[in-house]
Parts: C-alpha cells; sequence; structure tokens
C-alpha cells in the first residue's frame, strides 16, 4: 500500500520499537517490528534516519522509557524529521489519555506517526481508526494486568518467588522457593548483629568490605543497600507480597506508600530465616528511633520535642511547625507544635508556652523541698 507516493521528495522519519518483556517473541519481537516498519519506510518512499527502542518496559508509562524520552528530546533538534514509524500505536503507548495527547502535541508541530498497517495520525480520515486502537490497547493492558495480579496471587498463596531480584543472600531454587546462600549469610547476620549494637552505617559497610562482602550486583555496600537489608522482613521468615501499592492512572507508582494488613499477603515463618524475630524486632525500634531524631529536624529548625509532647485525649504526638504571622511587623517565624488529631480546639500551640512549662516542671523538681532535704544530708 503506498500513501505517501505522491511525495516527490523523500520523507525523513525516526523508528521506535518497544517490548514489554524480554521473553516476547512472534509478531512483537523487536526484529519483527523492524522488519515491519523497513518494508513500509522502502514502499513509502520514506527515510530513516534515527533508531529508538526500549527493552522489558511496559506501555502504560513513559518514566523508565529511555528510548522514549530519548526519542522525544532528539525531535526537537531535527526539524527534517516528519514522522515517527513504529509497528502498531500501542508500541508508543497503552495509556488511551497519554497516546492521544502525544498525537495531538505532534501534530501541532507537524510531526506524524505512521504505523506499518498505513495509519497516519495527519490524516483526519484515520482519527477513528486511531482512537478504536488506543482504547483497544488500554483495554487489553487492564485486562493483562489482572490475569498478571491473578497469577500473582496463586504463587504467594504457595510461598514462590513472585519475580524481580531476590534478596541478598537468598536465591532462587527449582522449586521456585527462596533458599539462602551460605556463602552470603554470615554478612546479613553480621549487618543485623552490628547495627542492633548501635554501630553506623560506616562501621558496618567497612566490616563487609575487609571481608570481601559485594552485593548481588558485584558492587561495594552503600547505606541504602544497608538500610534495604535492615527493613526486608524476610530476613526473619515473613514471606509477604503486595505490599507497595500499584500504578495510579498515570501509570506512576508511590514506592513509599505501603498497603493495608488486610491488602498484603504475609505467611509468618514462609522464608528461611537468617536472624530471629527479636533481633529483628531489635533493629526495627532503631530505625524508628533514628527516623525520629532525623524528623526533629525541618530545614533550619529544631524541634527538640517532637515525639515526645502528646495530645491528653487521644495520645497522638504533636509535630513542630513554623507559622508566620500577619500581626508580626517583622514576618519572623513562629515555632510551634502542631495537634495531628481534631480533639482540641485549639490546633497549635506555640514552642514558647511549651518550653515555659519545661523549666517550670524542671524548677519545681530541682528546687523541690525533699530535693533540697536530700542535697543537704
Amino acid at each position: 500500500m503506498i500513501i505517501l507516493g505522491k511525495y516527490d521528495s523523500i520523507i525523513s522519519a525516526t523508528m521506535y520499537r518497544r517490548i514489554s518483556s524480554h521473553n516476547q517473541v512472534g509478531n512483537n519481537s523487536l526484529s519483527a517490528q523492524e522488519q515491519a516498519i523497513r518494508k513500509f519506510a522502502k514502499d513509502n518512499n520514506i527515510k530513516i534516519v534515527s533508531s529508538y527502542e526500549d527493552i522489558a518496559k511496559s506501555g502504560t508509562s513513559i518514566i523508565h522509557r529511555q528510548g522514549y524520552q530519548k526519542m522525544m528530546s532528539n525531535l526537537e533538534k531535527h526539524p527534517e524529521i516528519k514522522y515517527i514509524l513504529v509497528h502498531s500505536l500501542d508500541r508508543l503507548h497503552r495509556n488511551a489519555r497519554e497516546q492521544l495527547n502525544m498525537i495531538y502535541e505532534l501534530k501541532a508541530k507537524g510531526i506524524g506517526i505512521l504505523t506499518s498497517s498505513g495509519l497516519n495520525t495527519l490524516d483526519e480520515d484515520c482519527m477513528s481508526e486511531i482512537l478504536d486502537e488506543a482504547a483497544t490497547a488500554e483495554k487489553y493492558s487492564r485486562r493483562l494486568s489482572k490475569e498478571t495480579m491473578k497469577g500473582l496471587k496463586v504463587n504467594a498463596e504457595n510461598m514462590l518467588h513472585n519475580g524481580g531480584v531476590p534478596p541478598y543472600c537468598y536465591i532462587v531454587g527449582p522449586d521456585k522457593k527462596l533458599h539462602i546462600d551460605p556463602a552470603k549469610e554470615p554478612a546479613v547476620k553480621r549487618i543485623f548483629e552490628m547495627y542492633a549494637a548501635g554501630m553506623s552505617y560506616d562501621k558496618i559497610i567497612k566490616w563487609l568490605d575487609d571481608n570481601g562482602y559485594k552485593t548481588a550486583k558485584g558492587e561495594k555496600f552503600g547505606k541504602t543497600s544497608i538500610k534495604s537489608i535492615l527493613e526486608n522482613e524476610k530476613y526473619c521468615g515473613n514471606y509477604f507480597w503486595n505490599k507497595r501499592t500499584g500504578k495510579d492512572f498515570r501509570g506512576m507508582r508511590n514506592s513509599h506508600k505501603l498497603k493495608t494488613e488486610e491488602e498484603c499477603y504475609r505467611v509468618i515463618g514462609g522464608v528461611p530465616a537468617i536472624v530471629s524475630v527479636e533481633l529483628f524486632n531489635k533493629v526495627q525500634d532503631r530505625l524508628r528511633d533514628n527516623k525520629n531524631k532525623i524528623r526533629n529536624h525541618n530545614g533550619k529548625n529544631f524541634y527538640p520535642m517532637n515525639g515526645k509532647v502528646f495530645c491528653s485525649k487521644c495520645g497522638k504526638p504533636l509535630k513542630g511547625k513554623v507559622q508566620y504571622s500577619k500581626t508580626n511587623k517583622n514576618n519572623e517565624p513562629v515555632k510551634q507544635y502542631k495537634f495531628s488529631c481534631d480533639c482540641s480546639k485549639t490546633k497549635t500551640v506555640n514552642e514558647k508556652y511549651i518550653d515555659d512549662m519545661i523549666i517550670y516542671g524542671l524548677r519545681e523538681c530541682i528546687f523541690s523541698p525533699i530535693n533540697n532535704a536530700l542535697s543537704t544530708t
């Protein structure tokens, strides 16, 4: 089918290919996509001047697709490119909203998208077909996601490893379950023991370096990799799955947001334990204490009573904050402690008021008649 043969000059275009899995074969493999695109370009007098690809990347989001990002950035630098060539539109997006946004943004710049089946986003007659294809791709992605989750849930019920890189010191056996790597087991035990004993990350890292231990990627341990080990409850024998929240409507994931206990799948003793529950809990207590110490510093301000002042009704802690008063002529910040509940009509307490209470309490304690009598005996 010749759709651009009416042009006398050669049309310049860039090629984009994507597969969502290393195991993807058939018509959607990288080589199959390239073959179809190059045949279409040859038949329609199109010159491919550049090529981009993303391997094992989902089409529901563009965040982690470096090839896509680079292609879109380079379009601004190469005004001679008039088309993006793809095997099908779902190679660019499986999100209908993002697909249409891209089409209209490129169209405003005079750039079109061509598929090897002949769809042309610059052709108004093709728009209804393009809309149908975008909607179909998104429905397929959602259905595939649901089916995948069903399979992962079955794996979790059997305490199987659900994909990804296994935690440090664990290997996936033929039974698809996690097993301890004896060569790395001493390192994990030592990490927990040293941290529970009050040692710093730097001292732990030095011990690992001195004893020749490396991460799963063969690199030196860093503070982040140590922290991820200390926080992972699989090391005390707990199997868990579906702990993190899924992607939102934009295809983005909040990696720090955890699901509720009811939404997670957890089996106590479902993984071979490397450290005891008592040692793991001791480490978690220290991690929480250190986290609270960091939170006491909010930018340039220090709140020494963070986590130490509580609501008398519900027991929730007050948190330090800065308030800029409109009545203050110099607009100086006023340090306060804010209620995290709705028990009190007063939402904040001035830091000076709390300081005065503490000083009064200390004075009454230190100079009390009982203490004075004890000090003179």
